[in-house]
């Protein structure tokens, strides 16, 4: 709700936890308030969310070169979207059990996968 500034109505029968106010910071405060900070993004960074953030630009450079796994497209496509959605539940599993603490320890645990996953597939 957008309000200027000294138009702030409030309900009061007497009783001050009984008091209601409609926006009491006006609207331009929260033009300018703090935007998603970059040294949290690089603090929450881990490989599988590196890989889930390339992913979908090398599935589009597949297409394009038509590079092909598989006997079709959509089941690439498909297999993609499936492994994107595996990196980020893992990735969001190991985060949230060792809340986001042990760092080192989320990064070897996630290197060591992508390094057992690519040597099984070579």
């Amino acid at each position: 709700m957008l309000t200027l500034p000294g138009n702030n109505y409030s309900f009061n029968d007497g009783n001050k936890e009984n008091t209601v106010r409609f926006n009491p910071k006006p609207f331009y405060g929260f033009v300018y308030g703090k935007g998603i900070q970059f040294k949290k993004c690089l603090h929450r960074l881990s490989p599988f969310l590196i890989i889930a953030l390339i992913l979908p630009f090398i599935c589009v450079g597949f297409y394009i070169w038509r590079i092909q796994f598989f006997s079709s497209l959509l089941l690439q496509a498909l297999f993609f979207i499936l492994i994107e959605s595996y990196l980020l539940f893992v990735d969001f599993i190991l985060w949230n059990y060792f809340e986001g603490k042990r760092k080192l320890r989320i990064w070897l645990i996630e290197f060591l996968m992508e390094s057992l996953a690519v040597a099984v597939f070579l």
